[in-house]
């Protein structure tokens, strides 16, 4: 189905934290593929530069959610600047149509190097079908 989503958070960046939030949708089908768009706006919370950033990201993965409700997706984040893949842990609430989940794990790779690095990150949403 059809699924409308919000998520905030904090990450972490050269020792320098950022508060982070974002909203999109998103599409499950039968077979456990993840399609959707996302945008998010950063900001550094400590320090001194502080400024707001908001870039849009194309959404592909895959996600399983068990008989007992909860389950796992992993999503893969990509735009002009950089590609993100994070890991996620979920939990449908009941027959409500609402999917609440956290992250467990990402990685980032810029757009113009070759390496990729663990994004230190922890974040939080939900999810709401609407399809």
């Amino acid at each position: 189905g059809s699924y409308v989503f919000r998520f905030s958070g904090f990450t972490m960046a050269n020792d320098t934290p950022y508060y982070l939030v974002g909203l999109g949708q998103f599409v499950l089908d039968a077979s456990g593929n993840l399609t959707g768009t996302q945008t998010s706006s950063i900001t550094q919370i400590a320090g001194q530069g502080a400024s707001l950033s908001h870039a849009a990201y194309v959404l592909t993965g895959t996600w399983t959610i068990g008989a007992d409700g909860t389950g796992t997706a992993k999503i893969t984040f990509s735009s002009k600047q950089q590609t993100m893949t994070g890991t996620f842990d979920l939990v449908a609430v009941g027959d409500t149509g609402r999917i609440w989940m956290i992250s467990t794990g990402a990685t980032v790779q810029e757009a113009n190097r070759l390496s990729t690095y663990l994004a230190d990150e922890v974040n939080h949403g939900e999810a709401i079908k609407v399809g």
